[in-house]
C-alpha cells in the first residue's frame, strides 16, 4: 500500500504487507490497523517505491490496447490481454477474469478517467487467473464500494477511496490521498514496490478474441423478486427460479438445498457453544454473530469460485468466496460480523454451475436465516416474565427480558431452562393462579424461535419461583404484571 499526500485508515484494516507514504502528509489509523510489514513514512525507501510506482504507470500507460471498453462491466468475462476505456470505468456488479489455465497470463487495464465500482460488487479471477499479474492503470480517482472485492495492482494518478469492508487481494499504488476503513489487505508481493515493468513477459499475447467471452457470469448480490419463503429457499439457475426446501438435520446442526445436480450446504457453526441452526418455529434457521460457520457444497463449475453474502433491506455484506475444485465441490468457512445488528437476513451463495444441457449458467440460492448475539458467557441467570390479566400474549417487555436472557446463556449444552410461576396476589376467594398452560407455551415457543431449543432443555412447570441450581443455568418465571 503507497500513497503520496497522506494514508488515513478507519477501523480494523488488516493489511499484509509493507505501507508507506512517499512525500507528504500523515499516516493515521495505524492502530487500530494492523500492519504485518514495515511502515515507511516519508523515507527513501518510501520516494523509491514512489519513483517505481510512476516508471511502471508509464509503462502501462504507453503500451498499445488490444481493446477499448467503455460502460457497466457487470456480468462481462475477459482474457489476458491490454484493454482500454476512454472514459470512467464502472462495476455494479460481477466481472470475471479468465487466465485460461495459464498462471501467467497478464491483464492489463487502462482507465484515462475514475475508476469506481459499486458496493458489495467483485472481480473474480478464475481458471489460474493471478491478482499478481492484473494491473489497473488509472489516470483518476479510484473508489471501492462498501463490501466490495477487488484483485489486482492498482497504479492511480488520483485519490484512492477504500469502501468499508473490502476484501483487496491486491496493492493499491497513489499519487495521493489513500483512504481505508475496516478493510482487508492480501498484497501480492512482499514489499509495496512494484517493478518497473508490470508485466512479467515483454509483450503478453492476447487471444484472438479478446473481446468478452460469452462465459456465463456470476450474479451480484441481489434480494430475488420472490423472496425466500419459511423453510424454503429460492434457486436461479441461469435466470430461471425455482423453489427448494431447506432441509435442517438435528444431528449435525446442517441446512442442506438442494436442486438438481446443485447443491448447498450450510453449518455446522464454531466454536462449541454456538446454536446449531435450528429452525425457530417460524422456520427461520438461528445465526449466531461472531462465530464461524462451515459452508460446502457440490454441482459447481471447477475453476469458479462461490461467493456468499447476508443481505437485509438494500445492504450486503460480502462474506467470502470459495474455489470451486475439480469435481465441482467447494468446502470452507466464513465468519459471522460480531457486530451484526439481530433481526432476519437472506444468506445468498453465487456462483456457476451447469444447467440440463451440460451448459454453464449463473447461480444463487437464497434462504433467510435469523442473526441472533454472540454466544454468552454467563453462568446463570433468571428472568421475569410478566403477563397482563386474562392474557397469555407475550408484551414487548417481556421480549425483551426473554431476549437478555439469550444473550447472556452459557457456551455449554446439555443446561436446563424451568419455566416457572407462581400465584399472584390474596383475593377473598384465594390466591390468583398467574401460570397457566397457554403462558408457559407462550415463552417456550419464543425461546424456540431465538434457537435456545436446539442446545438447551426446556422444562415447564412448577408453581414457585425456581432457584438456579449447579444443573439449571437458567430461569424463566411467569408473574403478573405491577398494578394489574
Amino acid at each position: 500500500m503507497l500513497g503520496a499526500t497522506g494514508i488515513t485508515n478507519t477501523g480494523s484494516t488488516n493489511l499484509s504487507g509493507d505501507l508507506g507514504l512517499s512525500l507528504s502528509g500523515d499516516i493515521v489509523g495505524f492502530p487500530p490497523g494492523i500492519v504485518s510489514g514495515i511502515i515507511r513514512n516519508k523515507g527513501a525507501a518510501a520516494q523509491l517505491a514512489h519513483a517505481d510506482m510512476q516508471t511502471a504507470y508509464t509503462n502501462a500507460r504507453v503500451r498499445t490496447a488490444d481493446s477499448t471498453f467503455s460502460g457497466d462491466q457487470n456480468g462481462r468475462t475477459y482474457l489476458a490481454g491490454v484493454y482500454n476505456a476512454p472514459a470512467a470505468f464502472a462495476l455494479t456488479g460481477v466481472m470475471f477474469l479468465d487466465g485460461q489455465n495459464n498462471p501467467n497470463a497478464v491483464f492489463i487495464f487502462k482507465v484515462d478517467a475514475a475508476l469506481n465500482t459499486a458496493a458489495a460488487s467483485s472481480v473474480i479471477l478464475i481458471n489460474g487467473a493471478q491478482p499478481g499479474n492484473v494491473f489497473w492503470q488509472v489516470n483518476g480517482a479510484v473508489t471501492i464500494g462498501a463490501g466490495a472485492n477487488f484483485s489486482g495492482t492498482l497504479l492511480v494518478n488520483g485519490a484512492v477511496t477504500i469502501g468499508d469492508g473490502v476484501f483487496l487481494n491486491g496493492r493499491a499504488l497513489s499519487s495521493g490521498l489513500v483512504t481505508l476503513s475496516t478493510n482487508t489487505i492480501t498484497t501480492t508481493s512482499p514489499t509495496p514496490t512494484p517493478t518497473p515493468t508490470p508485466t512479467p513477459t515483454p509483450t503478453p499475447t492476447p487471444t484472438p478474441t479478446p473481446t468478452p467471452t460469452p462465459t456465463p457470469t456470476q450474479n451480484p448480490p441481489t434480494l430475488l423478486p420472490s423472496p425466500p419463503l419459511v423453510r424454503e429457499a429460492t434457486v436461479v439457475i441461469g435466470g430461471t427460479t425455482t423453489t427448494s426446501t431447506a432441509t435442517w438435520n438435528r444431528l449435525n446442526g446442517t441446512i442442506t438445498i438442494s436442486d438438481r445436480d446443485l447443491q448447498f450446504i450450510v453449518g455446522p457453526q464454531s466454536p462449541r457453544g454456538a446454536a446449531n441452526l435450528a429452525p425457530g418455529l417460524d422456520g427461520i434457521s438461528i445465526l449466531n454473530s461472531g462465530v464461524n460457520v462451515a459452508l460446502r457444497g457440490s454441482g459447481g463449475v471447477p475453476g469458479s469460485s462461490a461467493s456468499f453474502y447476508l443481505l437485509r433491506g438494500s445492504t450486503s455484506r460480502f462474506l467470502g468466496s470459495l474455489d470451486v475444485r475439480s469435481d465441482g465441490t467447494y468446502v470452507g468457512s466464513v465468519r459471522i460480523p460480531r457486530g451484526l445488528a439481530r433481526g432476519i437476513y437472506t444468506l445468498q451463495a453465487n456462483g456457476l454451475t451447469y444447467d440440463a444441457l451440460g451448459v454453464a449458467r449463473a447461480f444463487s440460492i437464497s434462504t433467510l436465516v435469523r442473526v441472533i448475539g454472540p454466544i454468552g458467557k454467563s453462568k446463570a441467570g433468571t428472568k421475569v416474565v410478566s403477563f397482563p390479566v386474562s392474557s397469555s400474549k407475550l408484551t414487548t417487555s417481556a421480549k425483551r427480558e426473554l431476549d437478555a436472557l439469550v444473550a447472556e446463556l452459557p457456551s455449554r449444552s446439555n443446561n436446563l431452562i424451568r419455566i416457572t410461576g407462581f400465584a399472584g396476589a390474596r383475593t377473598p376467594v384465594g390466591r390468583v393462579s398467574v401460570w397457566s398452560k397457554a403462558r408457559y407455551k407462550s415463552v417456550e415457543r419464543y425461546l424456540r424461535s431465538q434457537g435456545v431449543g436446539g442446545k438447551y432443555v426446556l422444562k415447564v412447570g412448577g408453581r414457585s419461583q425456581a432457584n438456579v441450581t449447579k444443573q439449571q443455568r437458567a430461569s424463566v418465571v411467569i408473574a403478573p404484571i405491577k398494578g394489574r
